[in-house]
């Protein structure tokens, strides 16, 4: 394949940073759990969770009703007791019966390794029947859902499209409406805010890492998303769906962590940092260099076995010389234990996250991938991930990274060495776009601002984006409403996603969902996302997955509803 500028250097940087629900009366009585965990000392949370307020306000929502709860480790309230404990507890008080419990990748107690398929079995310390949603099926089938009549989402979510909690939540929501059982998501703070960035899927790179045209970081909670699902892409919405909202929820406090406990989501998302560079440093999955798996910095650092000191010293100088904002770049060599190097001494760079309110994910990350891709010659694209066959050599074959920037002229662009701020600058029409369909799913009122400006200059509106610089490109465009598909492409083998889990390479710790984006095809009707309606105030989307490049970040100001 022709390469550009293989030590070439520095590119020039000017462009800145960019479920509650029911369950019903049954004679067999849950099992109790074991003793719950003493309250935290000393938290200050800034939220209060949608568990808590279910529990709190909205318990009635559950009378008479036999109850499903999707979850995982993350599913807990801020003194870290877990949703299905709680909701164990106060069956008698609000009249349901908790009846099933769905585990998604990484299963219900979140060991799973990425891509591992998880089975069905009985919880011992409940006795319910943890169904699998990844594992034959990604999608919830009649018999898992016989024995309940409403489910609840509750799983923390990192707000990138590649992690795959929220095509999880997509395929129950698309199941439930199938078979007439209500929903409710029990909603949670983005840990990353409200910001947008990167591409919008194309449709055609459809899969279990990105099943419909969102951004790359789509800067909504999991309710709104949610809310977005049902009301756009499904093409039978739930009739009986609802969210339930936080109280308090401001997400300019991601940069605090809104006061609460970090649980890991997926066991290479350790903590908070990690999951402010995942967006970013997730697009490193594509190459292969490491992306930290196998060491005490997953997506904190990056390296290649092939990176001698000196190489080392010039990758962290020359991404430090590109003006990427509150990140500092340091050599660093590692031991992977798994995974991509593993095994070798490695060379490469650590990311130290200096101001989490100024740093751009999406930006930096691809900023990571240019200067491997072009600084070292060893490094090059990821090749037979979750598709043994699959080859990245010309511009016909779809490559892991066109997965996971959903956008195959990102991958054109970078190799032909044009600068990634100029990547970047494409997407902004885009994301202005999606920005102004997703405003109707918005649930959490904009911040107005309580001291009034001290100069004689013009106030800003906080409720408008700020001006976004058109696309770059002439690259033809792309119907939205073209159905995305999960088959592979034929270049790559037939995997059947409605009868098996995604296949994945076994030498990834872990898969999209819940780290790095492994996952195949979807488990949707027929193995086919459901399409829905084209999206409502869409019409400047009609480009929204063919244009170059993938866009300026969308910075928003919303706020706290009391």
């Amino acid at each position: 394949m022709t390469r550009t500028s293989r030590r070439g250097a520095a590119l020039a940087v000017g462009l800145a940073g960019s479920l509650a629900l029911v369950a019903g009366s049954i004679a067999v009585a849950t099992p109790a759990p074991t003793a719950l965990p003493a309250a935290l000392p000393g938290q200050s949370p800034t939220v209060e969770l949608g568990v808590e307020v279910l529990l709190e306000e909205q318990l009635d929502a559950l009378d008479g009703q036999r109850v499903g709860l999707i979850t995982n480790p993350t599913g807990v309230n801020s003194e870290l007791t877990h949703t299905m404990d709680l909701l164990i507890e106060n069956q008698e008080a609000g009249n349901y019966e908790l009846t099933a419990l769905y585990a998604p990748e990484h299963g219900i107690l979140g060991g799973a390794p990425a891509g591992a398929t998880v089975p069905n079995y009985e919880d011992p310390r409940t006795g319910l029947t943890v169904w699998s949603l990844y594992g034959a099926t990604q999608r919830p089938t009649a018999e898992m859902l016989e024995d309940v009549d409403v489910l609840l989402f509750d799983i923390q979510d990192i707000g990138a499209r590649f992690y795959t909690y929220i095509w999880t939540l997509y395929y129950a929501m698309d199941a439930a409406a199938e078979f007439d059982k209500d929903f409710i998501v029990l909603d949670r703070p983005n840990p990353l805010g409200d910001r947008m960035d990167g591409p919008i899927l194309d449709p055609a790179l459809s899969s279990f890492v990105g099943l419909r045209e969102i951004p790359l970081q789509h800067g909504l909670t999991v309710g709104e998303l949610a809310s977005f699902f049902n009301g756009e892409f499904l093409e039978e919405p739930v009739e009986n769906f609802s969210v339930v909202e936080m109280n308090g929820y401001d997400p300019d406090d991601f940069t605090e962590g809104y006061g609460l406990e970090w649980v890991a989501p997926s066991p290479n998302i350790p903590t908070i940092e990690t999951a402010w560079a995942y967006p970013g440093t997730g697009l490193v999955e594509s190459l292969n260099a490491s992306e930290g798996r196998g060491t005490t910095k997953p997506f904190l650092w990056i390296g290649h076995g092939d990176v001698n000191e000196v190489e080392a010293y010039e990758l962290a100088e020359e991404l430090n010389s590109r003006g990427l904002e509150g990140v500092h770049f340091r050599p660093m060599f590692a031991n992977p234990t798994t995974s991509k190097q593993a095994g070798r001494l490695s060379g490469g760079v650590e990311l130290h996250i200096t101001d989490p309110a100024a740093y751009v994910p999406v930006r930096t990350g691809l900023h990571v991938v240019d200067a491997f891709y072009h600084g070292i010659d060893e490094v090059d694209w990821r090749e037979g991930t979750i598709y043994p066959d699959q080859r990245c050599e010309t511009e016909a074959d779809i490559c892991w990274i066109d997965r996971l920037s959903g956008d195959r002229s990102v991958r054109m662009q970078l190799e032909q060495g044009v600068d990634p701020d100029e990547i970047i600058a494409g997407w902004a029409e885009d994301l202005a776009a999606f920005d102004t369909a997703a405003e109707p799913y918005r649930l959490y009122e904009d911040v107005v601002p309580t001291d009034p400006p001290t100069t004689d200059e013009p106030t800003p509106d906080p409720t408008t984006d700020e001006p976004t610089d058109p696309p770059t490109t002439d690259e033809p465009t792309v119907d939205p409403t073209v159905t995305p598909t999960t088959a592979p492409p034929t270049a790559d083998p037939t995997v059947d996603p409605t009868t098996t889990a995604p296949s994945v390479d076994p030498t990834t710790d872990d898969g999209g969902a819940g780290d790095d984006g492994a996952g195949g095809g979807g488990g949707g009707r027929g193995g086919l996302p459901s399409t829905g309606a084209p999206l409502a105030g869409l019409a400047l989307l009609a480009g929204l997955a063919g244009l170059a490049g993938a866009g300026a970040l969308v910075a928003r100001r919303r706020g706290a509803r009391a």
